[in-house]
């Protein structure tokens, strides 16, 4: 059998990949080592040239979700031409995933892959926030927004908003339709902004 040589980032996406789809239709519990290296067609020393082990692919797994996400949040919150409060909604609506991995991602939010929601809200966490605090200072300079500390604000609400909206944990089942309102009326006022300035525009934006 020839044996494919491949560049290593293009060898170490193959593998990411593998393993989004292996850990959404096994479970991340379930699914092996071995399991990726039949995806692939790899041996077993290939796959350790790029990973340490299977709790390191679902950490870059993770990240390679995030990452989409942040690049979609970064370009909105470039558009100077959107107010402040406007881009920050744009930018949460933003996290919606792509279509090509939403259905593996929706499967990796299920209740026995634990591991996976945990690391992806704490991902998207840390990284979202200092975008987010970027667009809350622009308010601030407006006069839209009154925060003494932008980025500990947005950590607080999108820890908030992904961890209660998260249907993967077992027994727990969020009302969204309760949620959802509660989280932008909470932003306002982490962010000391006038009432109705996220609910509101979000009433407008879903009636468009």
């Amino acid at each position: 059998m020839v044996r494919i040589s491949k560049a290593p980032e293009v060898r170490r996406r193959e593998i990411v990949d593998a393993a989004l789809e292996l850990f959404a239709t096994k479970g991340y519990a379930a699914a092996t080592v071995n399991d990726i290296l039949n995806a692939v067609g790899i041996a077993k020393g290939t796959f350790y040239h790029h990973f340490t082990s299977k709790e390191e692919v679902m950490r870059a797994v993770v990240q390679q979700i995030v990452d989409q996400g942040i690049e979609r949040a970064e370009a909105i919150a470039d558009d100077q031409s959107i107010p402040p409060p406007d881009r920050i909604l744009a930018i949460l609506a933003s996290q919606q995933l792509e279509e090509d991995t939403a259905s593996m991602v929706t499967a990796l939010h299920e209740a026995g892959n634990v591991e996976f929601h945990l690391l992806s809200n704490i991902g998207m966490v840390t990284h979202l926030s200092p975008i987010i605090a970027r667009v809350v200072r622009e308010g601030i300079d407006e006069g839209v927004f009154d925060v003494a500390h932008p980025e500990e604000a947005v950590s607080i609400l999108l820890t908030a908003a992904f961890f209660l909206t998260d249907e993967g944990f077992e027994g727990y089942t969020p009302d969204l339709d309760r949620l959802m309102p509660a989280l932008l009326i909470a932003a306002e006022r982490l962010f000391g902004a006038a009432q109705g300035t996220f609910l509101d525009r979000a009433a407008q934006l879903e009636g468009s």
